[in-house]
């Protein structure tokens, strides 16, 4: 069972563009979001896509990402993935 979490959620546009950044930078990111029915925090399973709506595990039910807004998680393997999301950490984006 996922856990709840309540994850701040940010504008869709502002995710896509630092996300953009990071995997332009050789990172990994999976896009997470929150049910708008029954709150359960998602993670999508395919690095580097974005999509506009998810369909919730817990409860089946299809949230509208784009409106509700999103976030994601960085996954990276090398030093230099390493030194560009402490860098990108500095730079305070979502």
């Amino acid at each position: 069972m996922t856990r709840r979490h309540v994850m701040k959620l940010h504008p869709w546009n502002d995710v896509v563009a630092a996300a953009g950044d990071l995997i332009n930078k050789g990172l990994h990111v999976y896009q997470q979001f929150n049910c708008e029915k029954c709150g359960a925090k998602q993670t999508m399973d395919v690095p580097d896509k974005l999509y506009i709506s998810g369909i919730c595990e817990e409860c089946g039910h299809e949230t509208d990402i784009v409106k509700n807004g999103c976030n994601y998680m960085v996954h990276a393997v090398t030093r230099r993935a390493v030194e560009a999301v402490l860098k990108t950490m500095g730079e305070k984006k979502p």
